[in-house]
């Protein structure tokens, strides 16, 4: 991608980047649902799943590095790509060389879990052998992860456009200000994954309803005063951030582990396909309804709010009826 630019040639790389790129989460789940016990895989899975946390903030610092170097080349601009390359192919040499699917490719004894109560142990076909059950748990996490990333792929798309062009930021405050929603993501992590599993006896469901309802009020918040000042703006965002990414990564990871056991490559492909959707409608519709103008009634930012509060809602609802699944008789997650 660094070498052309060809408009249709950078859309079939884009293309063929995002189908590769596609299949990092859930063989990675997949993975680590071999190595660790349900008990552990909160704590586990959401330290782990601060990769991509990390990875967003220290590939926008790095690409920011990089432009600085080569303003001053006609060519600085290729070095983003060409650096992103030189990275994946380190990190690809060591996967190669180091990673091991199962404790019994090392000579390890199996990690011993207890079957789900959903998951059959007769032979069934890849994949689509999970029971009804764990079907309704895939769908109603599918539902909250494409809710989910609409939220989270907003924000990258428009937090520092929103802060530049509202508040009169330049383009290096504004795109340094708006990875205070990535910053406070790392933490939501940590803690969301650390209480799943110490104090909601690895439910991962009530956890991350509570993240929710913080994640609503902080979308509701942004509705009726972010547009007052910059610093109001940032904290809130920080706040979306932090309620965000612990139910994201806990329960497309740990509770995708937890819906598909044996599956749980499956179960985390299917659940990232649905939520894959929420940044493609994010796409398509937010720029539309702002140059639609439907702004105009609350302020330049007011739609985009309330498309983020809303769907915050639809998102706090798939947690709610999961919540209420696992009290109607513990087949929630």
């Amino acid at each position: 991608m660094g070498s052309t630019l060809d408009v249709a040639l950078l859309k079939v790389l884009a293309a063929i980047l995002g189908l590769a790129q596609a299949t990092g989460w859930s063989g990675s789940v997949g993975t680590m649902a071999s190595w660790f016990y349900k008990h552990e895989r909160g704590k586990v899975m959401g330290a782990w799943s601060t990769n991509f946390t990390v990875g967003s903030l220290s590939s926008t610092y790095a690409m920011a590095g990089i432009l600085a170097i080569g303003a001053s080349y006609e060519s600085g601009w290729q070095w983003c790509f060409f650096g992103g390359a030189i990275v994946l192919s380190v990190v690809w040499l060591q996967f190669y060389l180091l990673q091991r699917n199962r404790p019994e490719d090392v000579g390890l004894p199996p990690i011993d879990d207890p079957t789900p109560r959903h998951e059959s142990t007769a032979p069934e076909p890849p994949g689509l052998g999970l029971s009804r059950e764990a079907w309704t748990n895939l769908l109603l996490v599918g539902g909250f992860y494409f809710f989910s990333k609409f939220v989270r792929y907003a924000v990258w798309s428009w937090s520092a456009y929103l802060l530049k062009k509202s508040y009169g930021l330049s383009s290096s405050q504004a795109n340094f200000y708006a990875t205070a929603f990535d910053v406070a993501g790392i933490f939501g992590v940590l803690a969301t994954g650390y209480l799943s599993d110490k104090y909601f006896a690895s439910r991962r469901a009530g956890v991350s309803l509570l993240m929710m309802f913080g994640m609503m009020a902080s979308t509701g918040l942004l509705m009726a005063f972010a547009e007052a000042d910059v610093v109001v703006f940032i904290v809130l965002l920080a706040a979306v951030g932090f309620t965000l990414y612990g139910p994201d990564a806990l329960l497309t990871g740990a509770g995708a582990i937890d819906i598909g056991g044996r599956k749980a490559t499956f179960a985390t492909a299917m659940i990232s396909g649905f939520g894959s959707l929420g940044p493609v409608v994010q796409e398509v519709v937010i720029p539309r309804v702002y140059d639609a103008k439907a702004a105009e009634k609350s302020g330049d930012l007011g739609v985009v709010f309330l498309l983020l509060f809303l769907s915050a809602t639809m998102a706090t609802l798939f947690c709610a009826i999961l919540v209420w699944r696992n009290r109607r008789g513990g087949k929630g997650i």
